[in-house]
């Protein structure tokens, strides 16, 4: 017939080869995949990006092999083994083989090369599944349980559990902060192998359609209206303040309502409150090439925002299962910031859930039709759901002998090698002949049959690993070791939880022999952010994403009838404590009974310790040349075990070392004879910081250097009499000098008093006191920066740590020289500080300008100076340390006080007249009414 004709006329299909075309793409992996997601970044051999199809943020959740090809959404779940499956999903084409053909044009290949002639098979075989694991819902009872982090995202930061109506579990979602402080919604289900039939736990999505988000809350309320959300974190924050509504959710976001079941929504009256999202039109391609910024752009409608956008979507399926359906009207689109949901109104707005109710009341709508605004996709054409494949029966059944073996073994890929299974075990071919008792020929009819299993070199090696950490997982020490040993990501560091240090990977494996490899490939290896790991006595950081190194003071405090008495005055609360009553004796003995003294020093030992981990300003310097005193006695047996492992006796070595590992986690410092007579001055710039530094660089040998906040505080015990140089300006050093022996008996009686508790009995003392201090007959708070007391002794440090020409000037302010401190001659200052270090042996004298700067630097004022005595006038350099008084003629002023600098110099024996070689010749003569005059320096 004329029809049969044209029919056979007609071109026989060609059949694409996409195999043939993604192994030529994969050999572009790098180029293309680039150029198909342009956000992401290569990491090794795969290529990290945000999922363009959608709301995705932050890249990491989305990766693609660039060596096989292989991709996965680990957030959705959604996934391929080759380009051309890429293509297909990122451009939204139906087939693979449309994608087959468009990525074939891009690259340039050949028709013969892509196209076979050959008609297609009357049965299309099923496309293959990218993972042969299947998650099983729900979970059975004799599941393990679910793992507790991620193994490259770390601990996560919120866990929401799924369960079915009958509460049984069927799964979670677990957000995790990634790198950058975004967020990553990963989905973690309990699977099944379909080949071998292992179980265990996987970051796979849930089966679909999947479950809603609260289904076990749906159940027990039958009769209540349903609040529904987008996101567990929303659903999670809802339920907590808005008891009136079941909250629900559903898996996946917004790309994702057509993947879900919905049904058990059927009836129910359904509130809907979508996101306010704002996003804004995209750029066209003119617009990018131009550099337009994208914020110029006007937002979208609202009903093409993407929170609303799967709220629509969602009522038109919810329609037709007779729900009576609510929705939130939001205001005007930019009003809110962009994602702003109901966690948003409870935890950054501060909402009450009353505010929730009266914003729900008042912005509820009815929707009694649907419609479908422009740019959302008809319910019709959602695509159908996936399921799962069915493995086809073979077209030869294997024999009843070799059914065992084909279930067992697999030929490794590209080797003659076997792996068993059953056992997870590599064997040869040889030794798997030898295990079939020498059947070469059952060998060869295993090896030739078509069910015959192959599995690559990298899935041998997973389903090894897998199998050995199944082992040690089972194993109790292994076990603890994932709980103990915290991995600092950005360094080459672990947290040792047991030890509370940081050790090294080379430590590591130490300490866990072979089975580090296995913690270090572990899911449930924890993992946080080296800048999270922090020492924090105040307990401030959070929980939930930190790691504190301070774990609490060890010791209890003793209280006279157990608790912490109330006083307002330091005198009264000492009787209340007779069991250590001779530890607060001893502390008055080395302040030599000095009320004030004392009362400084014990606002000081009692302030960090009622308020831990507060940074004083101030450091104690206990310095005596008498021995025995009673200072270690004091500090290293009754104070410093208050702090326990936050306390620490540091002497030179530790001080002028490489390395600051001491300093770490430290509350409290006894430093013990740290300064030699030779680096008194060279030391004191690294004490400062000591004392009053913020932060420190922590180095330790072999392991990463990190900065950690200074919660130090320091006493410096020494028997030298200028121990290091403390300048007069300096606030830091409250100096104390005990000038008696500690008298045996008292020494014994505070030995008693520490075997019989007498420290817990002290640390409560000092818990009790109230932090008042009394400065010049006024009592004021005792605080982190109360200046020291300005004690004798301090003084004393000050002047021996004077140079000689500061020396000089004290005793000049001070009158020590027998001349007035006033303005003066400055050749003739210099000449009696020549004479005045002669007479002291001074090592070396300083020369005339040098000298004159020094003191300009210190008294302020060096100037040439008209001065008169009598009729006599003069002009010349002078000190002036003090200001003419007002109404006195400064000429005159100035030459009553150079000529009694010089009369009374004479007459304490100064050698004034040999000062004149001081004098500095004349610079220049000035030329003044015919007269010469000189004008000297």
């Amino acid at each position: 017939m004329e029809w049969e004709s044209k029919v056979s006329e007609l071109p026989v299909p060609r059949r694409v080869n996409i195999g043939i075309v993604a192994d030529r793409a994969l050999d572009r992996a790098a180029e293309l995949v680039g150029a198909w997601l342009r956000d992401g970044k290569r990491e090794s051999l795969e290529w990290v990006a945000t999922n363009p199809t959608r709301r995705d943020k932050h890249p990491g959740s989305f990766k693609v092999n660039l060596k096989t090809g292989a991709w996965s959404d680990f957030a959705l779940g959604d996934a391929g083994g080759d380009l051309v499956s890429l293509y297909a999903y990122l451009f939204g084409l139906r087939t693979q083989v449309e994608a087959a053909r468009e990525l074939a044009q891009a690259l340039g290949l050949p028709d013969s090369e892509v196209y076979s002639d050959a008609p297609p098979a009357l049965e299309a075989a099923k496309p293959k599944k990218s993972t042969p694991w299947a998650p099983v819902l729900p979970v059975p009872e004799d599941a393990p349980l679910m793992h507790k982090a991620h193994v490259m995202r770390g601990m996560p930061q919120r866990v929401a559990v799924y369960r079915d109506g009958a509460g049984r579990l069927l799964g979670a979602v677990m957000r995790f902060v990634t790198s950058d402080g975004g967020k990553d919604d990963v989905p973690h289900t309990f699977c099944r192998h379909e080949e071998t039939g292992q179980t265990e736990w996987r970051w796979l999505s849930f089966p679909e359609p999947r479950p809603l988000y609260g289904l076990d809350a749906l159940a027990a309320r039958p009769d209540a209206p349903v609040l529904l959300v987008e996101g567990e974190k929303c659903k999670d924050v809802a339920a907590a303040h808005l008891d009136e509504f079941v909250v629900v959710s559903w898996p996946g976001g917004s790309k994702a309502v057509a993947k879900v079941d919905w049904s058990p929504l059927a009836g129910r009256r359904v509130v809907q409150w979508p996101d306010a999202d704002c996003k804004r039109a995209p750029l066209t391609k003119a617009e990018k090439a131009e550099g337009v910024d994208p914020g110029c752009k006007p937002f979208l409608a609202a009903e093409a925002q993407p929170g609303l956008k799967a709220m629509v979507q969602i009522g038109a399926l919810l329609a037709g299962l007779g729900c009576e359906l609510w929705r939130l009207e939001l205001p005007q689109v930019g009003t809110l910031p962009d994602g702003w949901d109901v966690a948003d109104a409870f935890e950054k707005d501060g909402w009450s859930a009353e505010a929730a109710r009266q914003f729900v009341a008042e912005r509820q709508r009815r929707v009694d039709e649907v419609p479908v605004p422009v740019g959302v996709m008809p319910v019709t054409e959602v695509p159908a759901v996936v399921e799962a494949e069915v493995s086809a029966p073979s077209r030869l059944d294997a024999s009843a002998a070799l059914r065992p073996l084909l279930d067992r073994f697999a030929l490794v890929h590209g080797k003659k090698r076997v792996f068993d299974l059953r056992h997870c075990e590599e064997m040869s071919w040889s030794a798997f002949v030898a295990f079939l008792k020498n059947d070469k020929r059952q060998a060869d009819a295993w090896l030739a049959h078509e069910d015959s299993k192959v599995l690559m070199q990298h899935e041998v090696s997973r389903l090894k690993r897998d199998a050995s950490e199944r082992l040690l997982q089972q194993d109790q020490d292994f076990s603890d070791a994932l709980q103990r040993y915290v991995y600092l990501d950005g360094s080459s560091t672990i947290w040792d939880q047991q030890l509370q240090k940081i050790i090294s990977f080379q430590d590591l494996k130490v300490a866990l022999g072979d089975a580090h490899k296995v913690w270090l490939n572990s899911p449930m290896r924890r993992k946080i952010d080296r800048r999270n790991l922090v020492f924090d006595p105040s307990l401030s950081a959070d929980p939930e994403t930190h790691i504190n190194m301070f774990r609490g003071l060890p010791m209890a405090p003793a209280f006279p009838g157990g608790r912490a008495p109330r006083v307002r005055e330091l005198g009264e609360l000492v009787p209340l404590f007779p069991a250590c009553e001779k530890i607060i004796e001893l502390t008055m003995h080395l302040c030599d009974d000095r009320v004030e003294v004392w009362e400084w020093l014990i606002n000081w030992l009692a302030f960090p310790l009622q308020q831990v981990g507060m940074k004083m300003s101030t450091a104690l310097l206990m310095h005596s040349d008498v021995q025995g005193s009673g200072k270690s006695l004091l500090f290293e047996e009754v104070v410093k075990p208050i702090y326990g492992d936050y306390g620490a006796t540091i002497d030179q070595d530790h001080l002028d070392g490489n390395f600051s590992g001491w300093r770490s986690m430290k509350l409290f410092c006894l430093f013990e004879e740290v300064t030699s007579v030779s680096e008194r001055f060279t030391q004191s710039g690294k004490l400062k910081h000591l004392i009053t530094g913020k932060t420190q660089l922590i180095e330790r040998k072999f392991v990463d250097a990190w900065e950690e906040a200074n919660h130090l505080n320091s006493v410096f015990l020494s028997n030298s009499a200028l121990p290091f140089h403390v300048e007069a300006s300096d606030r830091r050093m409250m100096v104390v000098w005990p000038s008696r022996k500690l008298d045996e008996d008292l020494q014994d009686a505070v030995l008693q008093e520490i075997a019989d508790g007498g420290v817990e009995a002290f640390y409560g003392f000092l818990l009790s006191v109230p932090l008042m201090y009394a400065r010049d007959g006024v009592r004021r708070p005792f605080g982190a920066h109360t200046k020291p007391a300005e004690t004798r002794e301090r003084l004393r440090l000050i002047a021996l740590g004077l140079a000689p020409w500061e020396a000089f000037l004290v005793d000049w302010q001070q009158g020590k020289l027998g001349v007035p401190y006033g303005p003066c001659l400055a050749y003739q200052l210099y000449g009696m500080y020549h004479d005045w270090s002669l007479r002291g042996r001074e090592k070396s004298v300083l020369p005339y300008r040098k000298f004159g700067q020094l003191v300009e630097s210190r008294i302020g004022s060096r100037q040439v100076k008209h001065y008169r005595h009598g009729t006599a006038k003069s002009q010349a350099t002078l000190f002036l340390p003090i200001r003419c008084p007002h109404g006195e003629v400064e000429q005159d002023w100035l030459g009553q006080y150079v000529m009694l600098f010089q009369y009374e110099a004479r007459d304490a024996g100064w050698r004034v007249d040999e000062w004149e070689m001081y004098k500095p010749a004349p610079i220049r003569a000035v030329v003044k009414d015919g007269k010469e005059r000189v004008a000297a320096l």
